[in-house]
């Protein structure tokens, strides 16, 4: 019967998708100008950086190619986690995915539109009736 019972039990609950996070806005692909300013912000506060999960935004970047392999290997040397990218473009995503970070839509921005296209002949009001 125990046996039956393990074989039901769920492997894990999902239970919150918002983990504190710190925030990587970068505005340069200079990963040496990176690293510098990481060096900085972690050596005021260490405990805080210690460990800590990254997500970085990209949408300063353009579409402007990025080392992400490289930058893993700062954030890691610095006891950072890697974690996501947002607001990549579809080659920024393509790298980082195969750096092995994950990809996350911005939280902030509104959900993309679909277009709507009419069918020809067709009138584009509603009627009520």
């Amino acid at each position: 019967m125990e046996a039956i019972a393990n074989e039901v039990r769920q492997a894990f609950k999902v239970k919150g998708t918002a983990p504190a996070l710190a925030m990587l806005c970068l505005q340069t692909t200079d990963l040496d100008a990176i690293e510098r300013q990481l060096v900085e912000h972690i050596s005021q506060m260490p405990q805080f950086f210690l460990h800590a999960p990254v997500m970085l935004d990209l949408d300063a970047l353009g579409g402007a190619s990025l080392d992400f392999a490289e930058l893993t290997a700062i954030l890691r040397r610095h006891r950072l986690v890697p974690v996501a990218v947002r607001n990549p473009t579809d080659r920024q995503k393509d790298d980082a995915t195969a750096a092995g970070w994950g990809v996350t839509d911005d939280p902030g921005a509104a959900p993309a539109r679909q277009h709507f296209a009419w069918p020809p002949g067709r009138h584009q009001r509603f009627r009520y009736p």
